[in-house]
């Protein structure tokens, strides 16, 4: 199962990757064979590393990194990616550090360019994938290790950042935060509208491999680790992640062109958020789903029962007892906890203040919001805004 994985992300990605059971190989994936490869040279002081996953780069840029699987003695190395096309001389340098013979310098060249340029970021982001799949894992614990081939190499100590799905301007990373609120929040048709916009900001897709069709492959394969720990964190059970995830890696691989490939993509956020949707509104009678859409549409709005009567054609009498019987609370008290909800929401995936996010939520006064805020999740707005 494990070695099945590994050679279906291989086909998907291009990147090097080595399965090891303690010091013996089990499986080794790359484009081209090299008995110098990187990942060789390294393998048996990166097999001696305890922490779940963990990563190097050196001082050429290059990114090495392994994944532990948990309760075996496997594990999995990665690399060496670059975001940059390599050039002879990284290829001289690296071979000088770490006892590359010189008339083998012609095949690392170009065993390094075979692989496909991936970002530090998306590499990481291939780790944490893999830490998910086989370990089931969200959490990640920071890394530590040296490689003593070569005295230049940087060792690195630090927590894996949160990886991007489109490496688009900084300016707009604000999209990508939406994208995935929307996903842990179930808001699927706020979460359809900016995937429109979405589509028109990217304009043209970045190349992370030299070939246009892999590199809008890849671009589904990250984004389904990233989605996935968002659907985790949300509730979404493991089973469920796994079963949506392997159906959207095998089917991407079978597709060609941008088009096909961004709809999958969609496509597997909508279902992502449709099932935590589900999981948020189980076992509602149809009365309660409509009232409870209607308020979802309209939390940058005023919402009051009378509106929502009016809104859906119904007495308010029938409709307010209707939804305290079912649910146990108040309509008043259910839009509460929604814009509850939405500025949570709002806090983590956008730079908007306090006063701005009570303004686009249509509260009476900013402190109004920050004493419902603290009032329903024991914190205030910039407590909460600050443990994100």
């Amino acid at each position: 199962m494990v070695i099945d994985k590994l050679e279906l992300l291989f086909q998907f990605t291009g990147i090097p990757m080595q399965l090891y059971d303690s010091e013996t190989l089990k499986l080794d994936l790359a484009r081209v064979k090299f008995s110098y490869a990187p990942l060789s040279l390294f393998a048996s002081q990166l097999n001696r590393q305890p922490a779940a996953i963990g990563y190097t780069v050196t001082k050429e840029q290059l990114f090495i990194g392994y994944a532990n699987i948990s309760n075996s003695s496997e594990k999995i190395l990665i690399g060496p990616t670059s975001s940059f096309k390599p050039s002879q001389q990284l290829a001289e340098t690296f071979a000088k550090s770490n006892g590359v013979p010189i008339h083998y310098i012609p095949r690392l060249l170009n065993y390094l360019q075979s692989i496909p340029a991936c970002s530090i970021e998306r590499s990481i982001a291939l780790l944490r994938t893999l830490n998910l799949i086989f370990n089931g894992e969200d959490k990640i614990a920071p890394a530590s290790f040296s490689l003593e081939l070569n005295s230049e190499y940087v060792n690195h100590q630090r927590a894996l950042e949160e990886a991007v799905i489109f490496p688009i301007d900084h300016k707009d990373d604000f999209l990508e935060r939406e994208l995935l609120s929307f996903v842990e929040f179930g808001q699927t048709g706020q979460l359809r509208i900016a995937l429109d916009e979405l589509g028109k900001q990217i304009g043209t897709v970045p190349a992370i491999s030299d070939d246009a069709d892999r590199a809008f492959k890849n671009i589904v394969i990250f984004a389904t680790g990233v989605v996935s720990r968002t659907a985790l964190k949300a509730g979404l059970d493991y089973d469920t992640i796994d079963e949506i995830c392997t159906y959207y890696l095998n089917k991407v691989e079978f597709l060609h062109g941008y088009t096909a490939v961004f709809d999958l993509f969609c496509n597997m956020f909508m279902n992502f958020a449709n099932q935590i949707n589900m999981l948020n509104n189980n076992s509602c009678s149809p009365l309660v789903m409509k009232i409870k859409r209607v308020i979802s549409g309209s939390l940058h709005e005023k919402v009051t029962p009378t509106l929502i009567a009016k809104d859906i054609n119904m007495n308010i009498s029938y409709l307010c007892r209707a939804f305290k019987k079912e649910t146990g609370k108040t309509i008043s008290t259910y839009i509460n906890e929604q814009k509850v909800r939405e500025c949570m929401r709002l806090l983590t995936a956008t730079e908007l203040s306090i006063s701005e996010i009570s303004v686009q939520l249509e509260f009476s006064s900013c402190a109004h919001m920050i004493t419902l805020f603290k009032r329903i999740t024991d914190k205030t707005p910039n407590e909460y805004r600050n443990q994100r």
